[in-house]
Parts: structure tokens; sequence; C-alpha cells
């Protein structure tokens, strides 16, 4: 005890001479000296015998295996996180799990197979980058103007970077999940929309990709194509097999909308829609579903304060709409064409004319004075050669004007029922999808459904056309 008690007092005097500004440092130095001394003399300090040699060796090893064990620990823990952030992420990402999906032979739940899905998607979107670090720094010291200090860090990391798919990998990985769907839900349809609005080139090449991912049982792929594409489906084989040919089973061509089809639609869609405004919507939609039911929206937003709809009203704004939107685009489409001479006379001879349009002999009058220009340019010298463009777009707007003429004079409060039921509203609807391929078919159906009523007048052909 007197021992320690001199060491401390020895090892106190020793730390007053780290302070040379309060005490005498010589004085404090040969003081502390002197209990050491006397502390030594009194009880002689005896130090613990050296370990032995093999309890270096085994400190030594377990020191060298100190780190790796740390960097296996912290990658283990690293990716225990990465999975569960992965599992979160596709956990969100898809619908809630059916469990009573299952497939009898693996029990491999849908919610599995959504993650698996999920984890796919995520490996074709994203590059991947794991990295782990590690560093630690200390100090030990006594305070003062020379400090005892010791520092030690260390960092360690790892990184991967998962390289990008090829395409066998990804069709090898799409065609497994895909099996896994149909063990699962014992089938299944992938739709592939939009196709139809490549241009035939495109579209080749985009099936020309994908194609290697047809094949798998059980599995079957539904893809809209353009009428181009089927058309040449249906030449297969003549002269020769094109992608569309090796790539789909069959083609299943979808047609326009009848009236009884047309109204049987929008009678799901909207309730209690008056027969005569249906057909409305079906002659100027065309048959077609998506524009049948744009036009009984803006048939609704036609109606009168109180909620009660007027069909003269109705067809008087709609053929407005249409005529007007009708010219404007052929407008747009003429000032393009700036070198064709015959284009801006054209689009000077349209500018030139009144757009009010509100009786049916507004838009035949319209009719007329397009057809005027197509009579006169069309006995130029060059008109054969240079103005086929520009006599495409006065077709275009002399037949549309005279297809909306025949609408409004149609549907108006004056119609009757056994008028409405005698007239054949496909043809009129067919007019109207034949404007797209051919103003001069579009007008003779004008012109067969004006015939049948006898008071009508039938002009002459406004797109310069004769009958056979």
């Amino acid at each position: 005890m007197i021992s320690v008690l001199l060491v401390g007092a020895g090892l106190a005097a020793a730390g007053l001479a780290w302070y040379p500004g309060r005490v005498n440092f010589a004085f404090s130095l040969a003081c502390g000296l002197l209990v050491l001394a006397a502390s030594w003399s009194v009880h002689p300090w005896r130090l613990p015998p050296p370990p032995p040699r093999d309890w270096f060796g085994r400190l030594l090893g377990r020191w060298q295996a100190q780190p790796y064990r740390e960097r296996q620990a912290e990658l283990n823990r690293v990716r225990e996180r990465v999975m569960e952030a992965a599992q979160a992420t596709s956990a969100r990402a898809v619908p809630p799990p059916r469990p009573e999906l299952r497939d009898a032979g693996h029990g491999l739940p849908s919610s599995q197979l959504a993650r698996h899905a999920a984890e796919l998607r995520g490996y074709i979107e994203f590059s991947q980058t794991l990295s782990t670090g590690l560093q630690q720094t200390w100090t030990a010291g006594i305070g003062g103007t020379f400090p005892v200090s010791f520092a030690n860090a260390a960092s360690r990391g790892s990184s991967w970077a998962r390289q990008p798919w090829s395409v066998p990998t990804a069709v090898e990985q799409f065609r497994e999940l895909a099996a896994e769907a149909v063990n699962v839900h014992g089938g299944v349809i992938v739709c592939i929309d939009e196709l139809d609005k490549l241009e035939y080139d495109k579209s080749a090449a985009f099936l020309n990709d994908i194609k290697a991912i047809f094949g798998v049982p059980g599995v079957f792929f539904l893809v809209s194509v353009s009428e181009n594409a089927a058309a040449g489906f249906e030449r297969r084989g003549v002269p020769f097999r094109d992608v569309f040919d090796s790539s789909f089973d069959n083609i299943i061509t979808v047609g326009y909308l009848t009236w009884e089809q047309s109204q049987e639609l929008l009678n799901r869609l909207v309730v209690g829609m008056p027969a005569p405004f249906a057909a409305l919507c079906h002659v100027f939609a065309g048959g077609l579903a998506r524009d049948l039911i744009r036009a009984a929206r803006s048939v609704l937003a036609f109606g009168e304060p109180d909620g009660r709809l007027v069909l003269s009203a109705a067809a008087t704004r709609l053929c407005l709409d249409e005529m007007l939107g009708k010219a404007h685009g052929v407008f747009r489409e003429l000032a393009l064409l700036g070198d064709d001479a015959f284009a801006m006379s054209l689009l000077a001879h349209v500018q030139s004319s009144d757009e009010t349009f509100r009786q049916p002999g507004d838009y035949l009058a319209w009719s007329e004075h397009v057809a005027a220009w197509i009579r006169e340019a069309s006995t130029g010298p060059d008109f054969a050669a240079a103005g086929g463009k520009a006599l495409r777009f006065a077709r275009e707007l002399a037949v549309f004007g005279y297809f909306t003429a025949t609408v409004q004079q149609f549907f108006t409060n004056d119609l009757s029922h056994s008028v409405f039921e005698a007239a054949d509203i496909d043809r009129l609807a067919r007019a109207r999808q034949a404007m797209a391929v051919s103003p001069v078919v579009a007008e003779r159906y004008v012109a067969e459904f004006r015939r049948g009523f006898g008071t009508w007048q039938v002009p002459h052909p406004v797109s310069g056309v004769a009958e056979d």
C-alpha cells in the first residue's frame, strides 16, 4: 500500500513537470524522481512474467484473421439489407397476392412470381453497385504541452457493377418467368398494343427483335398490327415469307362497327340516348369505336342548359366543328407545300370564301366553290404532272362539305320515325370511312344516300370525277 502511494505521489510530481508556468519545472522533476526512488527502496517493483510464446502466436493469428471476419460480416449485412430493400420495393410494385393461386407441383405463390418479375425488371432498368466501408480512429493521451496520443485508421470496401444483359440472356430470363407464370395461372396472355401506329418497316424490325420470346407453351401474344401488315399476312407465300408470316399464327381483322353495334355500345355507356342522336354519332364516327365515344361526348356537351337534347342543334354544332376542323387541317397541310404552285393557288382560293356555316346550303355552296377550282385548275397543261397533292386536298374539302350538308339536312327536329327507320344509316357512315381512302368513293356513297329521298338535290360531282 505504501509503495502504491509513493508511486502515485511520484507520478503526480512528474505530472507537475508538464506545467512549468505554475511550478518550477526542474524542482518538480527532481521531487518526482526522489519519490520514485524512495518507493523502489521500500518495496521493489515486480513486473509480471512474460506470457508464453504460444500465447503471442495465438494473439497474432487472431489479430490477422479479425479484419477478414469483419469484412465478411459487413458484406453479409449489406447483402441482407439489399435483399430486404428489393423485396420491399417489389412488394410495393405488385398488386396484393392471391394465395389461392399456387402451382400444385411446386407450391409457387403468386406473390413470389410477382417479386421475381419485379426483380428481373429492375435488372433491366438499373445498373446495380454495392459498396461497404469501415473506418476506425481512436486517440489516447494526457493533455498539455507534450500530449501523448495514439491513432489508428482502417478502411475496407468492396463493390460490384452488374453487367447489362445481352439479348439471349434477356430472352431466356423472360421465357423462364413466363413458364413460372403458366405454372401459377394455367395460362398467360401478353398484349402488345400500338404496334399498328408504327410504319411497316419499323414494326417489322420490332417483331424481328422480340419474336424470340414467342413459342412458350401456355403463353399467347395478342399484338395489334396495321392493315398493311394484315394484308401482307394474307398474301403470305407470294412471293416470299415476311416477318409477320413467320411470327404470327393468325391475324384477325377487326372491322368497323355497324349501326346496330354502335347503338348497343352507346346504350352501355349512356343511359337513355335516343336513337337519332346515336345515329348522328355513328355517322360522324364512321364505325370507329373511339370516334363514336368522342362524338357522343360532343353531342351531350351541346345539350340545353336544362339538360334537354335538341337534334337540330346537336347536328348543326357537330357539323360545324367537324367542317372547321377539316378545313383548318387542310389549310395547315397546304401551307407546308410552299413550293407547290397549285397548293398555293388552292389555299388562296378557299381562304377567299366565307366560312360561315349555318344551313345545309352553306356547305353545298362551299363544296361548289372548291369544285370550281378543281374544274379550272384541271384544264392547265401542268396539272396532271404537278397538281396531284393539291387535287387530293381539294377533293377532301369538297366532298366533306357535301357530306356535312347531307348530315345536317337529314338530322333535324322534323325527322319522323318512319323516315329514320327507312334511311340507310350505314351507307352514310361508310361515306365517312371512305373519306380517308378515296374522296371520290365517299362522294358516291353520299349521292346514293341522297337519292333515297326523291326531293333532295343531288349536285353534279364536286370531286370532278363523273359517276359511271
